[in-house]
Order: C-alpha cells, then sequence, then structure tokens
C-alpha cells in the first residue's frame, strides 16, 4: 500500500511553497527530542543497537512505509516519529508525518 501518492505530496509541497522540482525521497525516523535522524540498526545476539544522526541526509531512507512504521514500533526506548524527507536539490526537508495528514486533510476537505 502506498499511504502517501505524488498527489498528496504534491499538497504538502504547495503548501510549504516549495520549488516545483522537490522530490519525494522516502520515509526517515526521527527523535523529536533531539532532532535526529534513525541512521544505521545493528542487531547481534539478541542486541539491538541503533545509531543516530544529526541530520537527515545519513539516515536510513525508507521506500516502503509500512517497514519504517514497524521500526518505530519496535523502538520503544524514546518517541520516534516517522516523517516524510523531501528533496529541495541542495537540501532535505524532513516533514513530520502528523504535519503532512493535517495539510493533506485541509486539502482533501477543500476540494
Amino acid at each position: 500500500m502506498k499511504k502517501y501518492t505524488k498527489k498528496k505530496i504534491n499538497f504538502i509541497i504547495e503548501e510549504f511553497e516549495l520549488p516545483k522540482n522537490t522530490k519525494f525521497v522516502g520515509y526517515v525516523i526521527n527523535l523529536p527530542e533531539s532532532d535526529e535522524f534513525l541512521a544505521g540498526i545493528q542487531k547481534d545476539s539478541g542486541v539491538e543497537m541503533y545509531k543516530w544522526s544529526l541530520t537527515p541526509e545519513i539516515a536510513i531512507k525508507f521506500k516502503i512505509y509500512e517497514k519504517a512504521k514497524r521500526v518505530i514500533d519496535q523502538y520503544d526506548k524514546q518517541k520516534a516519529i516517522l516523517c516524510l524527507l523531501l528533496d529541495l536539490g541542495k537540501q532535505l526537508i524532513p516533514v513530520p508525518e502528523s504535519d503532512a495528514i493535517e495539510i493533506i486533510e485541509t486539502y482533501e476537505n477543500d476540494i
């Protein structure tokens, strides 16, 4: 299942007044309190280690929504959130899923 269609992503791009050539890269996992992004998961002998980055550039970019949600569900140490990652060419912009849902609902209600 594709959670966010091209049309819905275009709503987000329009709302933030981003350039028309903005591209959807995928989903990233963010810790809002520290503003870190999941950069790696290492599993070894029953131990899971999560590596975090200060920038979304080196974060794991999930192409499939359900896979990203599954990782969040398994990570229970801090409140992690899902973000849609947009590429402006020279900069990556993470958009929290809660913001994306609000924007999409507003656009769909206006149609």
